[in-house]
């Protein structure tokens, strides 16, 4: 049986910074990912509106124009959007308020990221065989390629 990656959607990855959308997007096509990218948040919430729907959304928090956190209090107030899954990837530590900010997601990553471990993130969001199995909020956190549960 072959298997079903993403459902047929594509994974949205939104960075400003261009090497790292393309890095994250050689990554995820190599294992069988159809990816979309988008170098700001505006820029992903306009293709967004036009239709695009991922399975699920790589966000980063810094960046210029429209930050990350503010990319997902415009999702999460949009209804059509709203459930759509989002990993955060970010260069540096994220404080409580900016996790509160950010509500419930897929996964936080430092960019300094354990690969696999980020790619098994999207594994659980993404492919469908592994659906049944999905907990929701990953329960780990990546630091320096070490791994700490999370309060």
């Amino acid at each position: 049986m072959a298997q079903q990656i993403g459902e047929d959607k594509p994974v949205l990855v939104i960075d400003d910074d261009e090497g790292c959308c393309i890095l994250m997007a050689v990554r995820l096509k190599k294992k069988g990912y159809t990816v979309v990218t988008a170098q700001s948040g505006a820029v992903a919430l306009q293709m967004l509106r036009a239709g695009l729907a991922p399975s699920l959304i790589v966000l980063d928090l810094s960046m210029p124009e429209m930050s990350g956190v503010q990319f997902r209090a415009e999702q999460l107030r949009d209804a059509a959007l709203a459930d759509i899954p989002v990993i955060v990837m970010t260069a540096s530590e994220v404080d409580a308020s900016t996790r509160d900010a950010l509500g419930k997601i897929a996964g936080l990553f430092l960019k300094a990221v354990d690969t696999q471990a980020l790619l098994k993130a999207i594994d659980l969001h993404c492919r469908k065989d592994l659906n049944d199995t999905r907990s929701g909020e990953l329960g780990y956190c990546i630091k320096a390629g070490t791994k700490r549960k999370r309060p």
